[in-house]
């Protein structure tokens, strides 16, 4: 009896190790959910905090993305979240606009191109948010990707700003 347990419980181990390792996130999902969540955004830093240091300001808000998006993104890819406000479009959105959560995400429509030193992957990216008043909010967005081949780390980011639901909801904050 104590063998058939003892068998019984190694392949219920075996089963769930394989259950678990089965399907690995890929890092452009893992960026998404992270991109996409208003706790990402609560360690960045505020440009309110800093009124007479500019230069500590940019230093921190550079290390404050770096850190938030470790992992996901190399130096390139970090850069091309930043400059083209990417970034700075969730970041005000989660500020001014009252956000508390994201739910439903789903990622649909992924296309793959292989290049040489890096694969091109291009998605549609639906969620909703929640709203410290109880209000939901539908998003969409088209995003792609370059992501290195050799250490499976995004190096560029795009999002199709002219039908981006962020891009909009940002447009509409009073500053």
């Amino acid at each position: 009896m104590r063998k058939l347990v003892s068998l019984f419980l190694s392949l219920c181990l075996v089963f769930s190790f394989m259950m678990g390792c089965g399907k690995k996130e890929n890092v452009y999902e893992g960026f998404i959910k992270k991109l996409v969540d208003p706790e990402t955004y609560k360690s960045i830093a505020n440009r309110e905090d800093y009124k007479e240091d500019i230069q500590k300001f940019i230093k921190d808000y550079g290390e404050s993305y770096e850190k938030a998006f470790e992992g996901y993104l190399n130096k390139d890819g970090l850069d091309s979240l930043i400059r083209p406000a990417i970034a700075s479009n969730y970041e005000e959105t989660m500020r001014y606009k009252g956000i508390t959560g994201v739910k439903d995400i789903k990622i649909s429509d992924v296309k793959k191109d292989d290049k040489s030193d890096y694969d091109y992957v291009s998605c549609n990216v639906s969620y909703v948010y929640t709203t410290d008043s109880g209000e939901s909010i539908d998003m969409k967005e088209s995003l792609a990707f370059h992501i290195n081949k050799k250490d499976k780390i995004i190096q560029n980011v795009w999002i199709d700003d002219k039908n981006s639901s962020i891009m909009k909801l940002a447009a509409t904050i009073k500053r």
